[in-house]
């Protein structure tokens, strides 16, 4: 039997180990491009009926409700709860709740005129995701929530979480519950898990070396707690699918090198192949991991952005034809967003086809209010939110009536300041009733949302009459994605360039790289399905920068290209020579 053969044989095993298994609470530890999602729809197509799929950030979300159809109902936790507390009697909330993102920074605000000390959005945060009780910070979070009637992220799950540990015949039961991603989960997100999985039977899937997210306090600490939990049977999911066979030795060499230098201690041990059958013939087409080292970036010698607009342009017509079949980007260029940002905006201009995958922070906008206004003159959220951008003298004292003694806001507020408001209000409520507004009331009406009238239309969903133009996407054209070393969890591409690979930049140090910055090198190097380039300069504007020390761990696997003034002389007579 040939290496292949074996392979073949190997995965067949190891997935129908999964499906045979009468356990009730299976894991999976299993590292990128391994099949967790196909496994995830093959042990539901065999339990059939009501199943639920529960991972944490919308595009994860979004992405496994695609793939998996209709054989679960797919959420992240806080659409979960929101679905829950829509249809559950939760203490504190009505199932009319108000389902608010922004809400932290209103139950900061609250607790900080409350008490006269400064509460920060990050310390309520902090404290639900830790589930510390013993600040009293929840408790009066929470209290806030109940006036306005409304929850923002955290609070929903707390509120589930609480409720089911409290009436645990009120936790739904599914024929199967499958959880991703769970090296990233906090340890509010592991206690919602356990509870929700208490009445069903689970599968749980994760990878402690890809755990991003400990800016948001998950720890990998967690999924290492529960492959040593004698309640849940362990399975593993060895070949990798996607990746090229240098790829998968750099992915072992970073790891050998990170646990020598003392970093990810308590790392789970997995197999990790290469599944030749799909990859021989990529990884014969590239051996190794280019390593692009420009000489300069700056604004006036975009070295980086000029190199990888070249790569683009030769990218041959069947990768862009395999990725727009497959869904995914042709193209992936990850890396500290002052270099991301750089290659984006070289990019974006040329190309039919570019997207820049950022976070947008949460922030509270006037038309938050005034939409909940047009509804309901008397929304206490919708006053408050008013209340918070314009803040009056007597703000503390009116928030003190309202909080603590549970009094009207609407009756508290100034006659000055809600008939200031209410003129807005009046402006909203005829632009939605289709109402012609005069230039001038146009021009009040945007004033206050601080948005223009088109703007307000796609806030609203207000149709304006027009059908929307659907853009027309270039089939022949390369998809590029550009995003950070975080942004870059969940997604593939057929090549990738990992930008900014210095140090000071990535690693932050090269005496002192961290646990997260192995996990990013390891998510951005398996984030491939053909060619990897890694791209560093010698000076960055001014500065001159020494080389990424992650260079001399892949050292073995490098193919350096210098990319200098000569480089693009030589590309442009070769470009001559064609025509």
């Amino acid at each position: 039997m040939s290496a292949s053969e074996d392979q073949e044989e190997g995965r067949r095993d190891c997935l129908q180990q999964i499906l045979d298994s009468s356990a009730q609470r299976k894991l999976i530890v299993a590292g990128p491009g391994t099949g967790k999602t196909h496994t995830f729809k093959a042990l539901l197509e065999r339990t059939g009926g009501p199943s639920l799929a529960l991972t944490f950030i919308n595009a994860l979300a979004a992405d496994l409700a695609d793939k998996l159809g209709d054989l679960a109902e797919t959420y992240t936790f806080h659409g979960y709860c929101r679905r829950m507390l829509h249809t559950h009697a939760i203490g504190g909330v009505s199932t009319s709740v108000d389902y608010f993102p922004p809400l932290l920074a209103l139950q900061a605000d609250d607790l900080t005129r409350l008490s006269g000390d400064r509460v920060s959005g990050h310390d309520i945060e902090h404290e639900f995701h830790y589930l510390d009780e013993s600040s009293s910070l929840i408790d009066a979070a929470l209290r806030s929530g109940d006036y306005y009637n409304a929850v923002g992220h955290l609070d929903s799950v707390y509120r589930v979480l609480r409720h089911f540990q409290a009436n645990l015949g009120s936790i739904p039961t599914y024929r199967q519950v499958v959880v991703d991603e769970y090296q990233d989960f906090s340890l509010l997100e592991v206690n919602f898990i356990e509870i929700v999985t208490s009445h069903s039977p689970s599968l749980i899937v994760g990878d402690d070396d890809q755990a991003l997210y400990g800016f948001k306090h998950a720890s990998a600490e967690h999924i290492r707690t529960l492959a040593a939990n004698s309640e849940y049977e362990r399975f593993e999911l060895p070949y990798c699918s996607r990746c090229t066979q240098v790829l998968v030795m750099a992915t072992h060499a970073v790891i050998a090198r990170a646990t020598a230098i003392g970093r990810l201690n308590g790392r789970l041990d997995k197999r990790y192949e290469c599944f030749l059958p799909v990859k021989q013939a990529d990884s014969a087409l590239h051996p190794k991991i280019i390593h692009a080292k420009c000489t300069v970036e700056r604004n006036s010698a975009p070295y980086m952005g000029r190199y990888i607009y070249g790569r683009i342009d030769a990218i041959s017509a069947d990768d862009i034809g395999e990725s727009r079949s497959e869904g995914y980007p042709t193209v992936l260029v990850i890396g500290p967003m002052q270099f991301a940002s750089r290659i984006y905006d070289y990019l974006a201009p040329g190309l039919a086809d570019v997207k820049f995958k950022r976070s947008t922070p949460i922030e509270i906008s006037p038309i938050d209010a005034y939409k909940r206004l047009a509804s309901n003159p008397n929304s206490r959220l919708g006053w408050r939110i008013l209340l918070y951008l314009h803040p009056t003298m007597d703000a503390n004292a009116i928030l003190r009536r309202t909080l603590l003694d549970g009094e009207e806001l609407e009756t508290l507020l100034s006659e000055v300041f809600r008939q200031r408001h209410l003129i807005v209000v009046a402006l909203l409520q005829r632009f939605l009733n289709g109402d012609d507004l005069s230039p001038p009331e146009l021009a009040s009406l945007e004033a206050a949302v601080e948005v223009s009238t088109q703007q307000l239309r796609d806030i609203l969903g207000k149709d304006d009459g027009q059908a929307p133009e659907t853009p027309i996407v270039d089939q022949s054209a390369p998809s590029v994605v550009v995003t950070s070393l975080v942004g870059a969890k969940g997604l593939q591409a057929s090549h990738v360039f990992v930008v900014g690979m210095n140090q000071g930049h990535f690693p932050h140090s090269n005496d002192s790289i961290t646990d997260e910055e192995v996990c990013c090198l390891l998510v951005a190097l398996t984030r491939a399905t053909k060619s990897c380039t890694l791209v560093s300069c010698n000076r960055f504007g001014n500065q001159q920068v020494q080389p990424s020390a992650f260079m001399a761990w892949l050292a073995p696997y490098l193919s350096t290209v210098d990319v200098n003034k000569a480089y693009f002389d030589g590309v442009a007579s070769e470009n001559a020579g064609r025509r």
